[in-house]
């Protein structure tokens, strides 16, 4: 049995599946993002909740992209090419630090982005629901 503060876990097929399965909750997050989105497009009178919904709906809308991508990418990363994969990310996005970057610390990286994403979208319904309360 694995240490439980070991940062590695024992079976790296099953840590990818899961981070995968835990990556695809996107598309909840797209569907709750859209819900405030159509009020404010069919229902809102144009002003500042107006702008702030819509604004805050299209950040949920671009975590959610992200986190489409990373599920994407770690359905091809493996611990032999996460170095060669590091390489190419950081030409594709023009971020040098992106090559140095192990895959355990990737998969950091996509759990903190679902947190912002989750965050977000809690911001999002709260200024939804105050918007309804005082229409």
């Amino acid at each position: 049995m694995a240490n439980q503060n070991s940062p590695e876990p024992a079976d790296p097929y099953l840590n990818r599946q899961l981070i995968r399965q835990t990556l695809a909750s996107w598309r909840f997050l797209l569907l709750m993002a859209l819900v405030p989105l159509l009020w404010v497009i069919f229902n809102a009178p144009v002003g500042f909740i107006h702008v702030l919904i819509t604004g805050n709906a299209g950040i949920v809308i671009y975590q959610c992209w992200r986190l489409w991508l990373d599920n994407h990418y770690f359905s091809e990363l493996t611990p032999k090419n996460n170095q060669q994969a590091g390489i190419i990310l950081a030409f594709i996005w023009q971020k040098e630090k992106l090559q140095y970057f192990s895959l355990q610390q990737r998969y950091e990286g996509a759990i903190k982005q679902l947190k912002y994403a989750l965050a977000s979208c809690a911001i999002l319904w709260l200024i939804w629901v105050i918007a309804l309360l005082f229409k």
